[in-house]
């Protein structure tokens, strides 16, 4: 793992973000993929009123939670565990965002190498704004 004593350092959301990417681009997918695949469910299954948004059910709710649980377990490692152990709970967390990303794309009949450039910018700017100020510590 790159530069762990600089990921120690870091405050949470951004070691988050961080491996996100990290795990990501091992896997061929980038953030932009990631969170536009999110605000592209979102806009295919809110209700009519803007107040109605839209909700994870069954194996894709199983599946976020996952991730958000190994995510979080991830980032506590790095932050007091070992370099191996953090390594240990990076595996278990690329096991996650991969499964979470392909029940995304499946509960939204995509094409990850034909609808990689359309899902990307449906990322919107505050988002991207979160992921450029949570990563600038490492820059």
């Amino acid at each position: 793992m790159k530069d762990i004593e600089k990921l120690r350092k870091a405050p949470h959301m951004s070691v988050r973000m961080y491996m996100i990417r990290e795990i990501g681009e091992k896997h061929g997918i980038s953030l932009e993929y990631i969170f536009g695949l999110f605000d592209y469910y979102n806009k295919k299954n809110s209700g009519r009123w803007f107040w109605q948004k839209a909700k994870f059910t069954g194996a894709l709710k199983d599946a976020f939670d996952r991730f958000n649980k190994m995510m979080d377990e991830l980032v506590r490692s790095i932050k007091k565990d070992s370099e191996e152990v953090a390594e240990a709970k990076k595996e278990g967390a690329e096991d996650a965002l991969t499964d979470l990303v392909e029940k995304m794309e499946r509960n939204l009949e995509l094409n990850r190498d034909q609808d990689k450039t359309y899902i990307s910018s449906h990322i919107d700017q505050n988002l991207t704004a979160l992921i450029n100020e949570s990563l600038a510590v490492f820059k």
